[in-house]
């Protein structure tokens, strides 16, 4: 799945788990939730209504804080999430993120977003491995090998233990393309793959 859809799943879970997923009649007083994907070469956001109906979608550029630094990511974040919340306030701010590899990487991000929106905005910040892993089980136990500009390993015991290995290891899209010409090279001119 992709990740805009975890964070959309994530949010009604969260909205549900906090009692906000009810049908809302007064729609434009109606606090948004709104779950971003920040990567290293795009954000995508998304919001929805706290009647679970899905509001707006939207992309910027790359929002890993390691790769733009941390006040970039948080003004790239924040002006997204305020685009797709539209007139409405936000209510919680989920962020699936690129680069949030350690517990203090997440603290660090979640706090320079809370000063950019408003002071009772619920911000939720966890490594992208972590909600792609969520999206694929029912109860977030497994192992998650994401790729994408970077890659990842992460694996969840049903203890709630997280172990991870490596950030960016595999080297993302782009080593597994270089791999993939340089086989198909091979192949055309026949050397034996290894």
């Amino acid at each position: 799945p992709r990740i805009a859809d975890v964070a959309y799943a994530e949010l009604t879970r969260v909205g549900d788990d906090l009692g906000m997923i009810a049908l809302d009649e007064n729609r434009e007083a109606s606090p948004a939730l709104v779950g971003v994907d920040a990567g290293a070469t795009k954000t995508v956001a998304i919001s929805t209504a706290t009647n679970g109906e899905r509001l707006a979608r939207a992309e910027g550029p790359g929002a890993n804080p390691k790769r733009h630094g941390l006040d970039a990511a948080a003004d790239r974040i924040s002006a997204l999430a305020d685009r797709v919340a539209g007139r409405r306030k936000i209510a919680i701010l989920f962020v699936a993120g690129a680069g949030i590899d350690r517990p203090e990487h997440a603290r660090a991000l979640e706090g320079a977003l809370r000063s950019r929106l408003a002071g009772d905005t619920r911000v939720i910040v966890v490594n992208d491995t972590i909600a792609a892993l969520r999206a694929g089980t029912p109860d977030a136990v497994g192992i998650a090998v994401p790729v994408s500009t970077g890659g990842n390993v992460i694996g969840r015991a049903g203890d709630g233990r997280v172990t991870d290995r490596g950030h960016g290891i595999f080297g993302g899209g782009y080593v597994l393309g270089a791999l993939a010409a340089r086989a198909a090279r091979r192949g055309r001119v026949g050397e034996e793959l290894a």
